[in-house]
């Protein structure tokens, strides 16, 4: 699919940094929609809200994949301006543009703010080419699954988990799980929060 880049609006700030735009779903931007989905943030970071900040966040043992994350996101739009930061056992980057928030928006149906309801985006639900599927699924596994061995009957059995607050970014996984054939299970469950006395709903892929 190809976009038309026509209609996204640039800031004045967008073009003297030289922010460019993809002009079709590759298996790179795939990815990088699944980063986003992931570990990414989107906010509002003024009492204006007028000023959109792109925040990526990682475990700070995982420098390499930060690199990794930093150099697509330059591949892709051309990004000169980035802030690094380190916090705690935490490490990560910072952005703004304006226009690579209203192509996220546009085309990709990415939320400013809480990620409570997102989704696969349907370009890449209904995405025929396996190689765009799976650059999606390896953004957000390498962001927001663990990796678990159980040992059973003599053998480790290898699987992926992912737990999100979203029902429907489980179900939809579940949809390019099955188009490529990865087998999947779903668990919905409740879980108490000692700390604030809520409890929350969480929903889990295998």
């Amino acid at each position: 699919m190809e976009f038309d880049i026509s209609k996204i609006k640039f800031s004045v700030r967008d073009r003297e940094k030289g922010i460019v735009l993809p002009s079709q779903l590759t298996e790179e931007l795939a990815e990088d929609i699944g980063i986003h989905t992931g570990d990414g943030c989107l906010c509002l970071c003024n009492k204006w809200k007028t000023c959109h900040e792109f925040c990526y966040s990682f475990n700070a043992n995982e420098k390499s994949y930060l690199e990794y994350a930093l150099n697509l996101k330059k591949s892709l739009y051309n990004i000169s301006k980035i802030r690094l930061y380190s916090k705690g056992g935490e490490i990560g980057f910072k952005f703004y543009s304006i226009a690579i928030v209203n192509f996220y928006k546009t085309y990709f149906s990415i939320p400013v703010g809480k990620k409570t309801n997102i989704s696969v985006p349907n370009i890449i639900r209904n995405c025929s080419n396996s190689r765009i599927i799976a650059g999606y699924l390896r953004g957000i596994i390498d962001t927001d699954f663990s990796l678990i061995l159980r040992r059973k009957y003599g053998k480790v059995y290898p699987s992926f988990e992912g737990t999100f607050s979203s029902i429907k970014l489980v179900n939809s996984l579940a949809e390019l799980f099955d188009i490529l054939k990865i087998k999947n299970n779903i668990l919905h469950y409740d879980k108490y929060d000692k700390r604030t006395g809520n409890t929350y709903s969480s929903n889990q892929i295998i």
